[in-house]
């Protein structure tokens, strides 16, 4: 005669010590406690030969990418590591479009890697740099093509470098649409450059927050006429002034105008030492700027009580601040004009350090 159960109707698994649970829940719960893998890191490998290197590519390509054993094609969850000490000018083809929920790196090479024909969709973040340089000429550390484009939510962070001297040197979106990205643009070491309309996206948050020790600082910087309006703060559509060095720069004759306004005081309007815009030395210009290059810091800026320095390096020298009252500061040569009011609100005795 069989052995029979009794109290415990069909369809129920009793785990020793633990009241009986059906068999779908106790799957349904072992689902809760499932991880899914770590996402491999990939190795752009150029030409598919099993050894990674730089060079021109297609992103989609077969076995581009190398995984520490073998040839792979890319997955979106993957972090991916673009450089391999090379010196060059590589373009990668975007073609299919291309989708990066893990991380991209562009680091360890000297040159410019240039991405076409497609749109990239940042959901993780995308990094240029620190070990990497742009080597001058018309080489930049990463450009993005006008048959690129920009999209996702994720972050860009720029921290590369380009050598004294030079005339080139960063992360370039000049011509290439990247309104589709609604996330945040965090420049610590490097030159963010834009032109006219191709720039952030009115929904994206800008971070100029230049790293210590950072060889050249975090610089914005614009030609041909554009007009960076924004709200400081960390909110979509803002921007954020802070760390070691940081400012901006302007390219051409008609360059760059900055207007930018604490809400908190007034329009167009900032006090130095607030959260938000409280770099240790404000950058208008920079190595990277060209001759006879512009920039206009439309903001009025209170000094808060402390003394503060402006820096303006323009043509691979120094000019001095000159001018300095309530009624505006030009720069000597018109490089660099600050068109607004210099002010002091605190009791505290201030002045700004030029150099």
């Amino acid at each position: 005669m069989k052995p029979t159960r009794t109290g415990e109707p069909r369809g129920f698994l009793r785990i020793l010590g633990a009241p009986p649970r059906t068999i779908p829940a106790l799957l349904a719960g072992l689902a809760l406690t499932t991880t899914s893998p770590l996402a491999q890191t990939l190795n752009w490998d150029h030409d598919a030969d099993g050894t990674p290197s730089d060079g021109g590519g297609t992103w989609n390509g077969a076995n581009q990418w190398w995984d520490g054993s073998s040839s792979v094609n890319w997955t979106n969850a993957s972090n991916a590591l673009i450089g391999s000490g090379g010196d060059g000018e590589w373009t990668i083809d975007l073609t299919g479009g291309v989708t990066v929920d893990g991380s991209v790196t562009f680091d360890n090479y000297e040159g410019e890697y240039r991405l076409s024909n497609d749109t990239l969709t940042v959901n993780g973040t995308l990094t240029w740099g620190p070990n990497t340089i742009s080597n001058g000429g018309d080489k930049d550390g990463v450009e993005f093509q006008s048959s690129a484009s920009l999209a996702g939510d994720g972050e860009i962070v720029v921290n590369g470098h380009y050598p004294a001297g030079k005339s080139e040197g960063q992360f370039n979106i000049r011509t290439a649409d990247v309104s589709g990205f609604t996330g945040t643009w965090n420049v610590q070491n490097g030159v963010l450059f834009t032109e006219g309309n191709f720039k952030p996206s009115a929904t994206s948050n800008i971070i100029l927050n230049g790293t210590a020790g950072a060889t050249n600082g975090a610089v914005y910087s614009s030609r041909w006429g554009q007009t960076l309006t924004r709200d400081l703060g960390t909110g979509a559509g803002q921007i954020q002034v802070i760390g070691n060095r940081s400012g901006f720069e302007g390219q051409g004759t008609n360059g760059l105008t900055v207007q930018l306004t604490d809400t908190g005081i007034g329009s167009q309007k900032v006090q130095w030492g607030s959260a938000d815009f409280d770099p240790s030395v404000l950058l208008l210009q920079s190595p990277n700027a060209n001759i006879n290059a512009a920039v206009n810091f439309d903001t009025e800026v209170d000094l808060n009580g402390a003394d503060r320095t402006i820096e303006v390096d323009v043509d691979h020298g120094t000019t001095r601040v000159g001018g300095v009252n309530n009624g505006g500061a030009t720069l000597q040569d018109g490089r660099a004009q600050m068109s607004r009011s210099i002010t002091n609100s605190s009791g505290t005795a201030a002045g700004l350090v030029k150099e």
